[in-house]
């Protein structure tokens, strides 16, 4: 991993450690604000076929609302990485989780001839998410130290398969409940995109009241001093280093994989279990297929998470590069696996499901590992920069998966 050099002018006035509890308070925060983040996400795909049926549009159409969401994000998680390491990141953080709750809140009441309005504040919601994710793991790296680094960036990315298991969940729950209580079939699925919002607001006044914020790079080893590191820097700079970063660099690159293929396969993958049973003699309840696969889904990649976690702080000690190990005998393991999936789910549905499973256990061993690689190898002032370039190339290589993908 390349070295980090920072010399003492960089390091300014000593300020108070934050106590384990706050640190721990903090890493709660932002767990919870993540598995709503990821509830409201996914959310959309759980009750995609109802958008469809009220808006009156095809697949084609339905991937734009994915498509459109990336593009958002793609070009606003550089501006935040950038006012990241420039600005307080709290402010940052209140403001990303209230701009994607008005403007989730606000998608809920489009009438059903106006699409692309919908369309539009689904993907402004990009513009919250984006600002949120890009402060939320350099602020974790400034909150514990590096041997407890990966145990924090893995309890915070859990949140997203619990997150989208749940909103899976919620999706078509809530819908279901909306109508039993008299709402009309037509626009009852509106009722889904109003719980999130609602949950944001107690979240937002946690982080104002409770959440300090902590030096940047107060927790490193190199920061002997416990003050916070600074590299002045223009943002040509800022590029000019990351690009000659070739840990950053590859790093960004492995991770770009990991999410082209889980953003495939949480936008789609409902609508594909529902057809490939359609198509074959086995008959099952659509609400019984959201089950299976919102548990398979939260399930193993929990544990995905946990064994990633697990297999590096048992290596490290023997492998100083266990942490790229691990991730990448974790894809190579999953790419046949959804192959196969994929191939094989048109002759029995079956298989469907031990295909997730392992699948999706061995992509999630590296999630953690990527982000906390991203951390450690570059300078703290630059950690928030590098957070959003590379959640803008993630997003860039995912801008297909809600459109094109159904092209193919």
């Amino acid at each position: 991993m390349d070295e980090i050099s920072v010399s003492s002018a960089d390091v300014i006035a000593t300020i108070t450690r934050p106590t384990t509890a706050k640190s721990i308070l903090a890493l709660f925060l932002f767990t919870v604000i993540n598995v709503l983040n990821y509830v409201d996400r996914y959310v959309l795909p759980a009750v995609l076929t109802n958008v469809q049926n009220y808006f009156q549009i095809d697949d084609t159409k339905a991937g734009l609302l994915q498509t459109a969401f990336i593009i958002v994000y793609m070009i606003s998680a550089p501006v935040a990485g950038y006012l990241g390491d420039r600005c307080s990141r709290k402010y940052i953080l209140m403001s990303g989780v209230g701009l994607w709750a008005v403007f989730t809140l606000l998608g809920s009441f489009v009438p059903d001839n106006a699409f692309w309005l919908f369309l539009t504040f689904r993907a402004l919601v990009g513009i919250g998410e984006s600002a949120y994710i890009t402060v939320c793991i350099p602020l974790i790296g400034d909150f514990f130290s590096e041997s407890n680094r990966l145990i924090a960036i893995t309890i915070f990315s859990l949140a997203g398969p619990v997150g989208a298991a749940l909103g899976y969940i919620f999706g078509t729950g809530i819908t279901s409940f909306a109508e039993h209580f008299g709402a009309n079939p037509h626009n009852s699925w509106q009722y889904a995109f109003r719980v999130t919002p609602a949950l944001s607001v107690p979240a937002i006044f946690s982080i104002w009241l409770f959440l300090p914020e902590p030096p940047r790079g107060f927790r490193d080893v190199k920061n002997s001093r416990g003050g916070e590191m600074i590299v002045r820097s223009s943002l040509k700079e800022d590029l000019k280093y990351l690009l000659s970063n070739k840990t950053c660099v590859f790093a960004t690159l492995g991770a770009t994989t990991v999410i082209y293929i889980l953003g495939c396969l949480s936008f789609w993958c409902l609508k594909f279990v529902y057809a490939a049973y359609e198509i074959s003699d086995l008959h099952v309840e659509k609400s019984i297929l959201t089950l299976y696969l919102s548990a398979s889904v939260g399930v193993t990649a929990v544990l995905g998470g946990v064994v990633g976690s697990f297999l590096v702080r048992s290596i490290v000690t023997y492998r100083r590069n266990a942490e790229p190990v691990i991730a990448a005998f974790g894809m190579i393991i999953a790419g046949p696996i959804l192959f196969f999936l994929a191939v094989g789910a048109e002759f029995d549905p079956r298989v469907i499901w031990p295909c997730i499973v392992i699948g999706c256990l061995a992509i999630c061993c590296n999630w953690s590992i990527a982000q906390k690689i991203l951390i450690d190898c570059v300078v703290p002032s630059r950690r928030a920069i590098v957070a959003g370039l590379s959640h803008s190339n993630l997003s860039f290589h995912n801008v297909y998966q809600g459109h094109n993908i159904r092209a193919t």
